[in-house]
C-alpha cells in the first residue's frame, strides 16, 4: 500500500496482554523467505503523528511448527511532521524462519503499541520464540490515551540489502488489475450495497432453473461466494433466492434457487 491515516476515536485503556495495531502487513513465506542470509533486509517508510512520542516498528516471522520470533526497532517523532525511518534488519537464517508456503510467515506492524505482558527492552535484536509474545517496546508513548490522535503512514517498503531503493511505483491500471483478484467491485461504488446486474437466461418452461453466467475481467485468488442475505432486485412475479450454481477463478452462475420465475429473460441483479 502507498499511505493510510488510523484515528483514535476514544481514549483506550489496554490490558496487559492486548495490543493496538493500526498498520500491519502480513506476507506469505514464498514472498519472503529468500530475505534470509548475509545482506540483511531494510525497511523504510514514512510516518506522521499528532502525539509526540516514542513510537515502534515490529517484524515477526513464523515457521510451519509454530515458533515465532520477533525483531522491534524504536523512533522518536516530532507532532505533526513527516519523518523518514529506516530500519536495517539482520535476516540471518538462524533468525528469519519464515516457512516457504503460502502461510502467513512474516508481519509488519508500524506504530502499534501493547499491554504490559506483551512488551520488552530488547530492541534492534531478535528475541527468540521462548519470548516471541513481545511485540512492542516498553518505552512507547500511549497515544493510544488520547482521543482524536492520529497516525500515518506513507509509502513503506521491504527488501533485501542494507539500503533502500527508491520507492516501487506500478502502473495504476497494472497495480488496479492486480487487485482485482482479491476484490472486485460491481454496480455503484459509491453505494454501501453494490450490485451485480446481469442478464438471466430465457425460460424455455414454466419455473425453470434460470441462471446467468458473471464473467471476471481478471483471475480471482479463489472461487468468490455470495454474502449471507444477498437478495435479488428485479424478478419475475416472485421474489426469487439468489444462489451460485457454480464459481470457479473465471465466472460464477447465479440461478434462482425458489425455482418460481415464469417469465423468460430479464437483467437482474443481486
Amino acid at each position: 500500500f502507498k499511505a493510510y491515516k488510523a484515528t483514535n476515536v476514544s481514549a483506550v485503556t489496554l490490558a496487559a496482554d492486548s495490543s493496538i495495531q493500526p498498520f500491519s502487513q502480513t506476507f506469505e513465506g514464498r514472498d519472503v523467505v529468500d530475505l534470509a542470509g548475509p545482506d540483511g533486509a531494510f525497511i523504510r517508510f514514512y510516518f506522521r503523528v499528532s502525539v509526540a512520542g516514542r513510537y515502534c516498528l515490529a517484524v515477526r516471522v513464523y515457521d510451519d511448527a509454530g515458533h515465532y520470533n520477533s525483531f522491534i526497532h524504536t523512533f522518536d517523532l516530532e507532532a505533526n511532521v513527516v519523518t523518514e525511518v529506516p530500519v536495517p534488519v539482520s535476516t540471518a537464517t538462524a533468525d528469519w524462519i519464515c516457512a516457504d508456503d503460502n502461510g502467513a510467515r512474516c508481519a509488519v506492524v508500524f506504530g502499534h503499541i501493547a499491554g504490559s505482558s506483551w512488551q520488552t527492552s530488547v530492541k534492534d535484536s531478535w528475541i527468540p520464540n521462548s519470548s516471541g509474545n513481545y511485540i512492542a517496546a516498553n518505552d512507547l508513548v500511549n497515544w493510544a490515551a488520547t482521543a482524536g490522535a492520529t497516525l500515518e503512514l506513507c509509502l513503506p517498503q521491504m527488501e533485501r540489502g542494507t539500503t533502500a531503493s527508491e520507492f516501487d511505483s506500478l502502473d495504476p491500471i497494472l497495480e488496479e488489475l492486480r487487485c482485482l483478484r482479491y476484490l472486485l467491485p460491481f454496480g455503484n461504488p459509491i453505494s454501501s450495497v453494490p450490485t451485480i446486474s446481469f442478464w438471466l437466461g430465457g425460460v424455455a418452461t414454466p419455473n425453470m432453473l434460470a441462471s446467468g453466467v458473471i464473467n471476471y475481467p481478471v483471475p480471482m485468488r479463489s472461487a468468490p461466494a455470495l454474502l449471507p442475505g444477498s437478495s435479488f432486485i428485479a424478478n419475475q412475479g416472485n421474489t426469487g433466492t439468489p444462489g451460485l450454481y457454480g464459481a470457479d477463478n473465471h465466472n460464477a452462475v447465479i440461478w434462482n434457487t425458489a425455482n418460481n420465475w415464469t417469465v423468460s429473460g430479464t437483467v437482474v441483479g443481486i
